[in-house]
């Protein structure tokens, strides 16, 4: 079912919702004199991008008048970057319901299931919050159902295109809304029966202070990986996981590097497969590396919190990923002023305008993003223009303001507050 469905529930008890929060400030004022309180709920701690977009929220929502609480396992780097926000984090194991397992584990997450909302919606009461909000699917499952018996708006935020099924049909149900991160995202669940006017498409936001060109920074990482000046350098930032279609992009590669001419292009690969679902896809791309036509071409650097030093590092960026719901990364990387390769399907092909702010290629097309690297390789004023104007889209569209004040608004419809400024 997807990352959102992917994550590894531990065997300890759900919480107590009368335990002090792990981090953060821990907000103790409660009643009518505070804030609308909103309680987003994720079901691991770890940071990918769906956890990127969930700390823009948190970190913008309370210019918008909101106060943030979050509810989430402990101890991983989300704890940590919440609780820098200054945002208590109360501690919350969720259930995982796989595809195919056996009626007794499914009995088993189901209890637990039942545990965990049961416990989420005591923590709601108690600590007085208006709106649940649930990051992923995973945390909907027991986020949407506490809402429920807690008699509060519940929203369902969807950042995968998986093929839910009935379960999406259920969530749908139980949601009061859902925000979709993509049109295409925003069909899918309403292929599902949910109606559209629920349905909010609402896309991620990047912050545009972390997110800006930096030549310092781009001389940098290419002088540590000794990447000499005149090599042109290609990457992708993105979990190691099949979808993401690195190996795609190594075909690409090799492809320009057995030319005729000897391209001289380098490849760089941030990422990992940080939930553990995939664990013999890198293994495949480096033996891929390996080979004779990208040997010493192709460098993984691993699971990096500087991404911004590789978008710069880069001449190109490359996302080949099939069936993309956003593509937060290439959002990234316009914002560092790079020109984009995408796929011409999903949410990839609703932020690029081809020839205009960026480049699609169909997907799984090795020859064609060969073509589309190459192209800008050799016509460095399309590339610089690509870059300009993928920046611009970027600032202009975007942003973590952005999508917070949408967000925001989101809110006060559901709790019946006037829009500031009305």
């Amino acid at each position: 079912m997807g990352k959102g469905l992917g994550a590894r529930a531990g065997r300890e008890a759900p919480f107590s919702p009368d335990a002090s929060p792990t981090a953060g400030r821990g907000h103790d004022a409660v009643g009518p004199s505070r804030a609308p309180s909103i309680l987003l709920v994720n079901h691991v701690s770890l940071v990918s991008g769906a956890e990127r977009s969930l700390l823009g929220l948190a970190r913008r929502l309370p210019d918008e008048g909101f106060s943030i609480e979050a509810a989430l396992p402990p101890g991983g780097p989300l704890c940590d970057e919440l609780a820098a926000l200054g945002i208590p984090v109360y501690p919350v194991r969720l259930a995982r319901l796989k595809r195919r397992t056996s009626p007794l584990r499914h009995l088993h997450a189901g209890i637990r299931l039942g545990a965990s909302a049961h416990s989420l919606a005591r923590l709601a009461r108690r600590r007085e919050i208006a709106i649940v909000h649930a990051n992923s699917t995973t945390a909907a499952l027991a986020a949407l159902i506490a809402a429920r018996r807690a008699r509060l708006p519940g929203i369902w935020h969807v950042r995968d295109l998986v093929p839910l099924g009935g379960l999406g049909r259920w969530l749908g149900r139980l949601a009061t809304r859902v925000i979709a991160i993509s049109s295409a995202v925003a069909d899918q669940v309403a292929s599902w029966g949910v109606a559209r006017e629920r349905i909010v498409t609402l896309p991620n936001g990047i912050d545009p202070e972390a997110f800006r060109p930096d030549e310092d920074a781009r001389m940098r990482l290419r002088s540590e990986l000794g990447i000499p000046p005149e090599a042109f350098v290609v990457a992708a930032v993105g979990q190691i996981v099949p979808w993401k279609s690195h190996h795609v992009l190594l075909d690409a590669v090799g492809r320009l590097r057995r030319a005729p001419e000897g391209v001289e292009i380098r490849c760089l690969i941030a990422g990992a497969d940080l939930f553990g679902d995939h664990p013999d896809y890198e293994a495949l791309l480096r033996a891929r590396a390996m080979q004779p036509d990208l040997r010493g071409a192709v460098t993984f650097l691993g699971h990096r919190t500087d991404v911004t030093a590789v978008y710069n590092a880069c001449d190109a960026f490359a996302l080949p990923s099939r069936r993309e719901p956003f593509g937060r990364a290439l959002v990234e990387a316009m914002a560092c002023g790079k020109p984009c390769i995408a796929c011409n399907e999903a949410g990839p092909a609703e932020i690029v305008a081809d020839g205009e702010t960026g480049l699609l290629v169909p997907p799984g097309d090795a020859g064609a993003l060969a073509v589309a690297i190459d192209r800008l390789r050799r016509d460095a004023a399309l590339a610089a223009c690509l870059g300009e104007a993928g920046r611009a889209r970027a600032l202009a569209e975007y942003t973590e303001a952005t999508t917070a004040a949408r967000t925001a608004s989101l809110y006060r419809e559901l709790l019946g507050m006037e829009e500031e400024g009305a």
